[in-house]
């Protein structure tokens, strides 16, 4: 998948222009992150479904990647006002995506499943898991 739409979706989130890339992992993204807030594009992976057709094959392919967002703030050790923060950082971020369709011939975005990655020394990361699915097919 071509991930240039929901960049660029994700950009257009308030504070976000130029603070959205592509890390293999969440690990990854947050040991790179230098900067607050920003959002990595982590984890894809794919998954097919049975073949649909005859002569085939037509299978559904679902596609899952994560959002990881990661916020700062210092102000406070427990962590309220780093969660505040992440708490508006993804409310735009699912404004944003929910129902976009991400590329050409694809379905809309569908948020799957969201948790917290990381929280240390003021830093908090969390990562929310959006799916999406497109068919391929094969020569008969």
């Amino acid at each position: 998948m071509n991930f240039a739409r929901v960049i660029s979706l994700l950009e257009a989130v308030e504070g976000m222009q130029g603070r959205v890339a592509l890390a293999a992992t969440a690990q990854e993204a947050f040991d790179a992150t230098r900067s607050y807030p920003w959002l990595w594009i982590v984890a894809a992976k794919g998954s097919s479904g049975q073949n649909r057709a005859i002569p085939g094959p037509l299978q559904q392919h679902a596609i899952e990647f994560g959002v990881l967002s990661v916020v700062r703030d210092l102000s406070d050790a427990p962590g309220a006002a780093a969660s505040a923060k992440i708490d508006t950082l993804r409310t735009g971020i699912l404004a944003a995506l929910l129902g976009e369709i991400p590329q050409d011939g694809y379905d809309i975005l569908l948020h799957e499943s969201d948790e917290m990655a990381v929280f240390r020394d003021g830093i908090l990361a969390w990562i929310d898991v959006f799916r999406t699915a497109h068919d391929i097919e094969g020569g008969s």
